[in-house]
């Protein structure tokens, strides 16, 4: 008897110590566990009564008429209940009581289909709407532009509601494209209160009233949806108009010399600069130096001329000295006399000199 009740505990899974799920209706109740107790007092004797209570309650206690049975716990509130039993031989021994624990829950159905939808925006969940489909399409005609959150949630035919599910989405206005400029403005040194609008796309600005230096110029335009662009800024400087000047003198010299630099007037007439070269040595490299002034009086840069002199051996030598020509007339380095002044660039000889003419 007692390896049969051994096994009967080891089939149904019978701890003490371990609460059971069981169903709100019935529950199994294992003679066996007691009788286990009971069989280890008397192992050969039979077991001729079974008796039983709920959650400690000993005065309720109920007698199994037969292992297993059936117990009505249709009662007994959803939770962890204890069960106790106790045997009695056929000697009249009752055995020491064995409680258990076990756990009453509801019976679980599966929902099959959703019955009601609900949604509320931003938060407002005391404005919630009911979905009459899905999907549907939500009016958001009366929310203003940028960030918002959506909440829905749904109810199955269980009637029980899932979780709310927040979502965030952006309302943006509807962009068209234009397709013309209608207005142009305008404003100087960031006075946009001041701004001026342009009839065409390309004007004439009177700045007269502004002060030589730097200034800024912005503009930006209106298209035929109302949109402004943004403003584009640009900068700009005014400077007096400089008076007209003229070329009235020079100074040069030569090489390192300038301690015994040649201050000379620029004849109005011809423009010409008259440049002495007669101290200068034969085939030697020479560096001309030269800085005009205006009728200002301000010099310009200093500019610098390589050449080298050599002696004329062209006809004019043959002819005559070099020294003897002296009437005005102009040559080439060649010894080709010019009918008038020369207008191009380079060293000519005049009076003896040779002439650098620029």
């Amino acid at each position: 008897m007692y390896a049969q009740f051994l096994q009967q505990i080891q089939t149904r899974n019978l701890n003490p110590n371990t609460p059971k799920l069981m169903n709100r209706k019935r529950f199994l109740l294992l003679t066996c566990a007691v009788a286990f107790c009971f069989a280890t007092k008397a192992q050969d004797n039979s077991i001729t009564e079974t008796k039983y209570w709920i959650d400690h309650q000993i005065g309720n206690w109920q007698t199994l008429t037969v292992s297993p049975a059936e117990i009505d716990l249709s009662d007994y509130s959803y939770g962890v209940h204890a069960i106790t039993a106790s045997s009695k031989d056929e000697k009249g021994v009752w055995s020491c009581p064995v409680t258990q624990f076990f756990l009453i829950t509801p019976t679980v159905t599966s929902a099959t289909s959703i019955v009601q939808r609900e949604y509320w925006i931003d938060h407002q969940i005391g404005s919630r709407h009911t979905l009459t489909a899905s999907p549907a399409e939500i009016d958001l005609a009366n929310y203003s532009y940028g960030v918002h959150a959506i909440t829905a949630w749904s109810k199955d035919d269980l009637g029980v509601w899932s979780c709310p599910v927040t979502q965030y989405f952006v309302i943006t206005p509807t962009v068209t494209s234009a397709t013309s400029v209608v207005q142009r403005e305008y404003w100087i040194d960031g006075n946009v209160n001041g701004r001026v609008s342009l009839p065409d796309a390309i004007a004439m600005i009177d700045l007269s009233a502004y002060s030589d230096g730097v200034h800024s110029i912005t503009v930006r335009v209106k298209d035929d949806k109302g949109i402004w662009s943004s403003p584009v800024t640009q900068f700009f400087v005014i400077m007096s108009e400089t008076p007209t000047t003229t070329m009235t003198s020079y100074c040069y010299w030569f090489d390192d010399n300038s301690a015994n630099a040649v201050n000379s007037k620029l004849p109005a007439a011809s423009g010409l600069m008259d440049i002495d070269v007669s101290g200068l040595s034969y085939y030697t490299e020479h560096t001309l130096h030269l800085a005009v002034c205006d009728s200002k009086g301000a010099y310009s840069m200093v500019m610098e001329e390589i050449f080298i002199i050599e002696p004329i051996t062209t006809s004019i030598s043959e002819a005559q000295n070099l020294d003897r020509v002296n009437n005005g007339d102009w040559f080439t380095l060649e010894g080709v006399k010019l009918d008038s002044r020369p207008t191009e660039k380079g060293i000519y000889i005049r009076n003896g000199k040779k002439i650098i003419v620029r």
